[in-house]
């Protein structure tokens, strides 16, 4: 017999998943909620990380994309960081667009 469990609690930042089969017993993987979501579901990460990172913006004027790849330091990858690279530059031309006004 198998099972696997996915859970994740954003308020709390854990996500992970359990698993159990009868060879070998339970075993886990628990990581913070971004981290979590970004291995157990990748594509649904990229498309709701926005958020924080405007959430960035909105606290912080001087945000970088250091500071953001320091935020998901998990994020490894050419790829990946390409994609994050692109949501930052994209959140970055819409506040510096309303902070010129």
């Amino acid at each position: 017999m198998k099972c696997e469990l996915y859970y994740e609690e954003p308020g709390c930042d854990f996500c992970g998943k359990s698993y159990f089969d009868n060879e070998n017993g339970l075993t886990e993987e628990d990581y913070s909620y971004n981290e979590g979501r970004y291995y157990f579901d990748k594509e649904n990460f990229f498309e709701s990380i926005d958020g924080d990172i405007d959430y960035l913006f909105e606290s912080d004027e001087d945000v970088t994309f250091e500071s953001v790849k320091e935020m998901f330091h998990f994020i490894t990858g050419d790829e990946d960081l390409k994609k994050l690279e692109e949501i930052f530059n994209e959140l970055k031309e819409i506040y510096g667009k309303e902070t010129e006004m």
